[in-house]
């Protein structure tokens, strides 16, 4: 199943389709996406839209590629805890920053994580974003260790904590993005093509379904993996339901 569908948000933009999650079997990988293949070491940026898809319960992981979690040391990964969205690196329990985030109200939102171990004098070497509002911020100096593939609809090679949730246009870069790019990216809520981005092109950017051919959902961004793997999934799960 090949998935076009001319709703279209900006010029030459289409953005139809995004991809359903039930939170208990359902996820996607991608074999080709890892800390090494995308060159992310001492900076990166994670950017998705999400909404619920059922209850949202705490620690409810949406994307990642940690190797255990909770008791994750590596990687990194963004989970919901009261009315919270987390971003962590390495360390789930301990290196995490958070924004406000009431997932459950059936809204969708825009989440951004960043990551910069290069300034130790930096206030913001990791922090978050929830609908372009910066949320908290931590010193953080290192690099972002692991191997394990990104994937969508849970976080951690492990099983456990997987988030009911809708995702759409996920995005990873090697770079810290600024607060003006993230601004960019938000785009007073409706998803922008990443490739006017002003900014430097992501490493990886997963539609979730526009252009998809179940099970694979293609890598658009600069890395041009294989793309990602819909596991325990139906075509069905690639839904007209997105951002707007």
């Amino acid at each position: 199943m090949y998935l076009t569908n001319p709703f279209i948000f900006a010029a030459g933009f289409e953005n139809a389709w995004s991809t359903q999650f039930d939170g208990l079997t359902m996820y996607a990988e991608d074999t080709g996406a890892t800390n090494t293949t995308m060159g992310i070491t001492l900076n990166m940026s994670c950017s998705f839209w999400v909404k619920a898809n059922g209850t949202v319960g705490a620690f409810d992981t949406f994307l990642g590629n940690h190797t255990v979690y909770p008791s994750n040391t590596d990687g990194f990964g963004f989970y919901w805890t009261s009315n919270t969205m987390r971003f962590n690196v390495n360390s789930y329990n301990e290196n995490y920053v958070s924004a406000p985030c009431t997932i459950n109200d059936g809204n969708w939102y825009h989440v951004v994580g960043t990551f910069d171990g290069t300034a130790p004098a930096s206030p913001n070497q990791i922090t978050m974003y929830v609908n372009g509002v910066q949320g908290t911020w931590k010193n953080l100096t290192g690099s972002v260790g692991g191997s394990t593939p990104v994937m969508v609809g849970k976080g951690a090679a492990t099983t456990g904590y997987i988030a009911p949730s809708i995702i759409d246009e996920v995005a990873i870069w090697n770079v810290t993005l600024s607060p003006t790019e993230v601004t960019e990216l938000y785009n007073s809520g409706e998803p922008t093509n990443l490739d006017d981005f002003s900014g430097t092109a992501p490493k990886i950017w997963y539609r979730m379904g526009d252009g998809a051919t179940f099970p694979n959902i293609p890598d658009e961004g600069s890395l041009s993996t294989g793309g990602l793997t819909m596991y325990n999934m139906v075509a069905g799960d690639i839904i007209e339901d997105v951002p707007s």
